[in-house]
């Protein structure tokens, strides 16, 4: 969103309360603050929301109204990192929802929207089995509203990670195989991309690194219709991982540079990301996959992160080159910004001198050291779905 299109929307809500519409003027905040979260602006679109909501209240809109816009602000919250102190709020409203006489087909969408909120809590918190109960009574509204197959696809579509973290592979490939179906006969772009990276996981779970490397390759390639920056950044995560995994380690630092600015520029919880470099670099180390340079003998890590600026040149990364200049920002101040969190990080560096081959050798872990470990489980961040 551009400044000349911030100036509409105040314009338009100006214009909304001079008129004393104030049902419209709610809803003009609330979709201004969509608009907001899509570019990072996470504090500005809180705010919003939070206006959106005690507009509804004061123009006497039925509850479900006002609840929608305070459960998007704590989506948000949750999309931070902060789930553990979002929960309680959210069921609070969860509760409220459910104790309405009224059975009107708001309150099922704004119902359906707080228990994917929900769901996403519960996913960080990895509170599986509450997240898929949370999941069967979204699905079960869905079924009550009539919505086409292809919208309850998605919902099913959430089981998949939780399933995958209770060791029910296979229930969670035929439910992906099953929606990726659907969703591709509806030509919904954005969530098949969503199945086949829910694909490659699966496959990852298994062993089966080239396979998962190529579906996640193919769910980047409908990146450009991934308008939620938390799904391209656990899309480039996710793919980082099978390529370390399968040793291409240049390739997976350049997919984990690009989801974690994903993450910086859009405002949201680096925390994963930086677990996930973590891992990377222990992996590297203990496997003792490092390079040796050319002067000097000293070694280097295996993971060796390329600069933004370099990645951006690559075709490869056009969809994060465009995502940058729409929300104008810089890329020496974002890569900055991403220097500061790398150094929170232990490099994993080894001896300056080449150590005895013992010392590289594998601990008694008969299945080696633990590979790094996939972004909340491959869908952890969907969609955004409006619960308006």
């Amino acid at each position: 969103m551009s400044e000349a299109a911030g100036l509409d929307w105040a314009e338009a809500a100006a214009e909304a309360e001079r008129a004393g519409d104030l049902a419209r003027l709610a809803s003009i905040h609330h979709t201004w603050a969509g608009a907001l979260y899509e570019l990072g602006r996470n504090a500005e679109a809180k705010a919003r929301y939070r206006q959106s909501a005690e507009i509804e209240a004061r123009a006497g809109r039925p509850r479900p109204y006002v609840l929608a816009s305070e459960l998007e602000r704590l989506r948000i919250d949750v999309l931070e990192g902060g789930a553990e102190a979002a929960l309680a709020a959210v069921e609070e409203r969860i509760a409220a929802l459910r104790s309405l006489a009224s059975e009107d087909e708001m309150r099922a969408r704004v119902l359906v929207g707080a228990l994917d909120v929900a769901r996403q809590a519960r996913l960080a918190l990895r509170d599986f089995d509450r997240c898929l109960h949370c999941i069967d009574e979204m699905e079960r509204l869905l079924r009550d509203l009539g919505e086409p197959d292809h919208v309850q696809a998605r919902t099913r579509l959430d089981r998949t990670g939780p399933l995958l973290a209770l060791g029910a592979v296979e229930d969670a490939e035929e439910i992906a195989m099953e929606c990726l179906a659907i969703l591709r006969a509806a030509e919904d772009w954005p969530h098949v991309a969503r199945a086949l990276a829910a694909l490659a996981h699966i496959a990852g779970s298994r062993g089966l690194v080239d396979r998962a490397v190529a579906e996640m390759g193919r769910a980047l390639d409908f990146e450009r219709g991934l308008s939620e920056p938390a799904d391209r950044a656990a899309a480039h995560h996710n793919l980082s991982v099978f390529l370390h995994r399968d040793s291409r380690t240049a390739d997976s630092a350049a997919h984990w540079l690009a989801g974690i600015a994903y993450r910086v520029a859009a405002g949201l919880d680096p925390r994963p990301a930086l677990k996930g470099l973590r891992a990377h670099r222990t992996f590297a180390r203990r496997t003792g996959s490092f390079i040796c340079m050319a002067e000097g003998g000293d070694f280097e890590r295996g993971f060796t992160l390329p600069r933004l600026a370099d990645i951006l040149k690559q075709p490869a990364f056009d969809a994060l080159r465009r995502f940058l200049e729409a929300r104008a920002v810089r890329v020496d101040e974002l890569q900055a910004k991403i220097d500061e969190l790398v150094a929170t990080v232990p490099s994993g560096r080894p001896p300056r001198s080449p150590p005895p081959a013992a010392a590289l050798a594998l601990p008694p872990n008969p299945r080696g050291p633990r590979p790094p470990v996939l972004e909340g489980e491959v869908i952890d961040l969907p969609p955004k779905r409006k619960s308006r």
